[in-house]
């Protein structure tokens, strides 16, 4: 019996048990039985190992793809084995008897010809630079196959993408023209585009695909300014740059990435960023002595020379003018300046001017004091344009007596005016600490404070006119204090004010309470009065029948005699409900508010 499995007859002193697996143990027991008696006895459990097969012993498995691949077993000696190649695919599955080769009994070493298969391999790892794989090493018993397993693993190497050359230029049209040098760009002007045609585009190796391209702008100090990273594109592949924003010599770096993450050599190349700045214009325009007709001028402006080699790309520089009288338009054409020069003032700048500031030689000779002109100078370089607009005012002198005997400072006369002295204006004065003060600006803050309910000064001339003591009426109920400040409190709540009146007690002095809203009247306050009865009186006397008509006053007795003698008690009923009377006139209410302090 084998471990706890079924009793297996035999007969005879050597048997073979069949399907057992090879380099495994097991618990064996033997039970004897006599043929002539049938006694039987049945021995102790004894463990027993079967023989191991072949399995590789190699300490380190791996390799490099495009090679093959040496293997060492032990236990060869016993039987022939198969040995069974595969690979873990990038979708982690595995390939089914990629390679499969057979070695003898006896034999120790085994080369596996992976070589042959180099490119399958490279196939079945497209995203990594190794894999696993995995190697059966078995033989066949009894019909079934045993096998030893041993993992390890492949590793690609020299399998970087070959990149050799693009191109570069600037691509930007205004900037190219002036410099015609596709290895510079201006200063914050321009586009400086790499393009890999379809014939310097990267080639992968070993059934990698390309995925893109990293691009570096490095500078002198081989600091990155700029990081683009590109798809790869079999057609042309375009890397816009762009321009940078510091002059100095640059270098454009590129490689290429595969699917593994293998990268290409670098190849870089230098292109250079031009100094510029747009010219720094300084116009002074003006009539001369400030109020004659002819018009002076003194420009000049500092632009940039950019200078490839000795050659100086950004010249001339040009100017051109039109004016119109203030509240007409100007006309569509220009005037252009010439005899402007220029001179070197730096290693990358240059200084133009242009200068007309005599009665001899002025700008303009004729333009009307009583008119003022507006101006518009454009100033060119090659790079870009800029506009300035001026005023040339009347011809206003800085002191003028008149015929008339007025005197204006800074103005042509009103001769409309009254006035003799006539500023055109603001004046300066100094006050007693020597603190330079403009006349009409102090006066206009003046004047804006004392309006403006929200300034300082507006509360405090506010709380002048109401000092302490003082009552304002007002409806919204809004405390005073929150407005002008100072402490206010309600007054004469549920009150009307009476004016005072010395010579009354009642009214002698201010803040004295007293009325009351409804008064019920007391007899003292009832005017004197009566009450009259007028009635008629039937009654009869002795069988006598009479009647009689009588105005008896209140509480009065009547006497009437015909032969007999009578008395009637005769009164008034009460009336009226003793209530108090409104005692009020038609009012409206409003809050009365009373500085306190």
């Amino acid at each position: 019996m084998i471990g706890n499995g079924p009793w297996i007859g035999t007969s005879g002193t050597t048997f073979t048990v069949p399907s057992l697996a090879p380099n495994t143990s097991y618990s064996v027991k033997i039970k004897v039985k006599r043929t002539d008696s049938g006694l039987e006895t049945t021995s102790n459990a004894i463990t027993v190992k079967t023989q191991p097969i072949a399995s590789i012993s190699n300490a380190n498995l791996e390799f490099e793809i495009g090679k093959n691949l040496a293997l060492t077993l032990i236990d060869y000696n016993l039987n022939a084995s198969s040995l069974i190649f595969d690979v873990e695919c990038d979708d982690n599955t595995w390939t089914s008897g990629l390679l499969s080769i057979a070695s003898g009994i006896n034999v120790q070493n085994v080369t596996l010809p992976l070589s042959n298969i180099a490119d399958t391999l490279f196939s079945y790892c497209k995203t990594k630079n190794e894999m696993r794989f995995k190697i059966s090493c078995g033989t066949t018993i009894d019909k079934t196959f045993y096998e030893n397993i041993s993992y390890g693993t492949a590793h690609i190497v020299d399998s970087n993408p070959i990149f050799t050359n693009y191109m570069y230029s600037n691509i930007d049209a205004a900037t190219s023209s002036v410099l015609q040098n596709s290895s510079y760009i201006i200063e914050n002007y321009g586009n400086m585009q790499v393009q890999i045609s379809p014939s310097n585009q990267a080639h992968p190796k070993n059934q990698a695909l390309i995925i893109g391209y990293i691009t570096t702008v490095t500078n002198e100090k081989g600091e990155i300014k700029k990081q683009i990273i590109t798809e790869f594109s079999t057609n042309n592949t375009l890397i816009n740059l762009g321009t940078l924003s510091e002059a100095g010599d640059y270098k454009i770096n590129i490689y290429a990435i595969d699917s593994r993450g293998n990268k290409s050599a670098t190849i870089s190349k230098a292109f250079y960023v031009l100094p510029y700045s747009r010219p720094a214009v300084s116009i002074a325009l003006a009539r001369i002595n400030e109020f004659e007709k002819e018009i002076i001028i003194d420009f000049s402006t500092v632009y940039s020379k950019l200078k490839i080699g000795s050659i100086n790309k950004n010249s001339p520089l040009t100017m051109k003018y039109r004016y119109a009288e203030v509240g007409k338009a100007f006309t569509n054409s220009y005037t252009t300046v010439t005899g402007i020069t220029s001179k070197d003032i730096s290693a990358s700048d240059q200084l133009a001017a242009f200068v007309k500031n005599t009665a001899a030689d002025p700008f303009i000779k004729n333009l009307e004091i009583e008119k003022s002109y507006n101006f518009e100078f454009v100033i060119s370089d090659r790079i870009t344009s800029i506009t300035e607009s001026f005023m040339v005012d009347k011809g206003i002198p800085i002191f003028m007596p008149c015929d008339n005997g007025k005197v204006t400072v800074g103005m042509l006369p009103d001769v409309n005016s009254n006035a003799d002295f006539q500023v055109g204006t603001d004046i300066m004065a100094t006050d007693t600490k020597g603190k330079k003060r403009l006349i009409l600006e102090e006066l206009d803050s003046i004047n804006k404070d004392i309006v403006d309910e929200h300034s300082v000064l507006f509360k405090a001339i506010w709380l002048k006119f109401h000092p302490v003591g003082r009552i304002i009426i007002d409806i919204t109920g809004l405390n005073p204090s929150e407005l002008y400040g100072g402490t206010w409190e309600l007054w004469g709540e549920g009150r009307v004010p009476v004016g005072v009146d010395p010579k009354s007690n009642e009214f002698s002095s201010s803040e004295i309470k007293g009325g009351e809203n409804k008064h019920l009247l007391t007899s003292n306050e009832l005017p004197p009065h009566n009450h009259g009865i007028n009635k008629n009186f039937t009654f009869t006397v002795g069988g006598i029948g009479g009647s009689g008509s009588s105005g008896i006053p209140n509480g009065a007795s009547g006497w009437g005699g015909y032969g007999n003698a009578h008395w009637t008690e005769i009164g008034t009923y009460n009336t009226g409900g003793g209530q108090a009377h409104n005692n009020m006139q038609s009012f409206i209410t409003c809050y009365f508010w009373k500085r306190t302090k």
